[in-house]
């Protein structure tokens, strides 16, 4: 098991970097279309890359072992919830400190 333990924690970060990379991606898509650039041509290209990258990089990752997968995947998950908390946060209009809005 704590032979296991460097595996889990470098699949759990990479899924957390794909997932951060993706939210950014993202990002960069919705700011692109408010600027005006071809929304047609932009947004599924967008989908598409950013589907495809992570879907690949995870199989290869998880190098045909389920619990590997669901290990990466799961730090995909958890880097998407943090995005989504932080989006949440400043939404609220709260500093993402957490300190109330002085």
């Amino acid at each position: 098991m704590t032979d296991d333990l460097p595996m889990i924690a470098t699949l759990g970060a990479a899924g957390l970097l794909l997932g951060g990379l993706n939210a950014w991606g993202l990002w960069l898509t919705t700011r692109r279309i408010a600027d005006g650039f071809v929304p047609l041509l932009l947004f599924p290209l967008s989908l598409i890359v950013r589907i495809a990258i992570p879907l690949v990089l995870l199989v290869v990752l998880a190098d045909g072992s389920p619990p590997r997968l669901l290990t990466a995947l799961g730090g995909f998950v958890v880097a998407r919830l943090l995005v989504l908390r932080m989006i949440a946060v400043r939404a609220r209009g709260a500093p993402p400190s957490g300190e109330p809005p002085s």
